[in-house]
């Protein structure tokens, strides 16, 4: 089964507010509020009204770390990856101790692609507070896409994933326990995190790829069928009707598709094609050019009707160009109108009572 798409693991990397605007005690008052209002405007995605406040705030009280923490947000929220790190080294460089700083700073790393220094920031964030959060939950997922399953769990239950409350997180959770071989803690993962999920289309479309990449298709239908219908997209058309299908819904797996070929097991050696059959618009039956007898496949032909499966053709695959004494019909001919195809000499032929 060919799933499309990716599992999404969405993890907020970002300093919660109550850290940023922990501003130093003896501080200009001023510097506090323009350090709020930043955080209020960058809230309302105003990123160059939360820069100007931010700036400002630095020009204030160039002294307190806070400012260059909000002001590095400000940055990271435009892109502008380079400008914000400086932002968080400063932050860092006048308060070392602060786990909140070095959290912003790996995010902002692991934003611009550079995993190794992000991974440093994180790891220094927790032997400045073991139970950081933040870093707990991001190098738990950074262990899942390293395939270090056991210690993205231990970092995953380090961050309390599960009553975090936040989507992605729980979702990174469910695939370390699926992964690591615990189904069942991860079928409890899932069920919690669908009804977390609302009508979130990209969590019920991630959870729903996982659940039927570990063969739980009817919990992966439902998944998709939670995204609301004008939020459907082809991957989750298809995905659903490929679940259906594993399912053995082959009539609700219909409506995925314009077309579904179904590719059975040989005829005589398995009772598939006869099962399936039924369910087909369209029969055509294969054989193999040199290797297929006209006895075997009057025998598969015989057993198809036997089995009330109507055969709409035969199709020949594997044929050599140039072979003969079939080479003719590998490419085209205007013959006269009373030339027939001649079979070999010998060869049987399929009868009506056959």
């Amino acid at each position: 089964m060919v799933l499309l798409g990716q599992v999404a693991l969405i993890l907020a990397l970002a300093t919660p507010p109550a850290r940023v605007c922990a501003i130093a005690a003896g501080s200009d008052p001023d510097c506090g509020t323009q350090i709020k209002g930043a955080l209020a405007m960058l809230g309302q995605q105003k990123a160059r009204e939360a820069e100007q406040l931010a700036l400002a705030a630095t020009k204030v009280c160039p002294k307190e770390p806070a400012a260059y923490s909000m002001l590095g947000m400000t940055y990271d929220f435009e892109n502008r990856f380079h400008e914000a790190q400086t932002a968080y080294r400063q932050a860092i460089s006048l308060d070392p101790k602060v786990a909140a700083f070095h959290d912003n700073l790996a995010a902002s790393y692991m934003r611009s692609g550079n995993q190794e220094e992000a991974v440093r920031e994180l790891q220094t964030a927790l032997k400045l507070d073991p139970r950081n959060q933040t870093a707990n939950l991001n190098l738990g997922a950074y262990d899942l896409n390293q395939k270090d399953y056991r210690r993205a769990l231990d970092h995953f239950r380090a961050g309390e994933a599960e009553a975090s409350g936040d989507p992605g997180a729980l979702l990174g959770m469910i695939q370390a326990y699926f992964r690591a071989g615990e189904t069942t803690a991860g079928l409890r993962g899932a069920v919690r995190l669908s009804a977390m999920a609302g009508s979130d289309p990209k969590i019920h479309f991630s959870l729903g790829l996982l659940l039927a990449e570990h063969g739980e298709y009817p919990m992966a239908v439902k998944e998709f069928e939670a995204i609301p219908a004008p939020e459907r997209d082809f991957a989750v058309v298809l995905n659903l009707g490929m679940a259906r299908s594993r399912l053995g819904q082959f009539k609700e797996a219909r409506q995925a598709y314009e077309v579904v070929l179904i590719d059975t097991p040989p005829v005589m050696t398995s009772a598939d094609a006869a099962l399936i059959g039924r369910f087909a618009d369209t029969s055509l039956l294969l054989v193999r050019w040199g290797r297929t007898s006209c006895d075997e496949m009057t025998a598969a032909v015989g057993f198809l009707r036997l089995c009330h499966i109507g055969l709409d053709g035969i199709v020949m695959v594997g044929v050599e160009a140039g072979a003969t004494p079939y080479g003719q019909l590998a490419s085209y001919d205007y013959a006269p109108s009373d030339h027939r195809l001649m079979r070999p000499p010998g060869a049987r032929r399929l009868t009506e009572t056959e």
